[in-house]
């Protein structure tokens, strides 16, 4: 009894003096905030791709997706990158700077965005959304670096265009 008392003094110090854990003088919710930051994903281009930085939704637990070049490319030109180049890869052909099959990728028509079927090791999804602008910035400033020639990138896009255009 005696620690349940100190407790709750404790407490009415703290929502008395602030008015609650919304006052005046506590974080906004709207501001950055541990409620914002916890669903914000972090997008920085990197050697391998665009590392996209969040936390799980289920367990918490942070997470890091990398959109590869070669998926930005056919996201920028509205393929998902699994159906640009999941027949040249099953066929052994090697795709410049993808590492492996391309992932899945799925669409939101309601955000116009694309998401990676990845998943935490808790199985819940970690579907960050790209949308074609991201996509693009990702890739110049990739050139830029350079972290992918430019060759590449316009005989990537050449193809996805094409298949764009089917």
């Amino acid at each position: 009894m005696g620690d349940e008392r100190s407790e709750r003094e404790y407490w009415d110090d703290i929502m008395g003096s602030q008015q609650g854990i919304f006052g005046n003088d506590a974080p906004s919710v709207a501001g950055n905030s541990a409620m914002t930051e916890f669903a914000n994903a972090r997008a920085v281009p990197t050697p391998e791709g665009l590392a996209i930085s969040l936390q799980c939704e289920r367990d918490g637990r942070p997470q890091t997706v990398v959109a590869e070049y070669p998926e930005l490319i056919a996201i920028k030109y509205g393929i998902s990158p699994h159906i640009a180049y999941g027949q040249a890869v099953a066929q052994g052909h090697k795709i410049p700077y993808l590492n492996g099959p391309a992932t899945q990728w799925g669409y939101d028509p309601n955000m116009k965005r694309w998401f990676p079927n990845a998943a935490c090791r808790c199985g819940a999804p970690i579907q960050p959304r790209i949308s074609v602008a991201e996509a693009e910035s990702a890739l110049r400033a990739a050139q830029a670096a350079p972290w992918i020639e430019v060759a590449i990138v316009t005989q990537l896009s050449n193809f996805c265009a094409k298949m764009a255009g089917r």
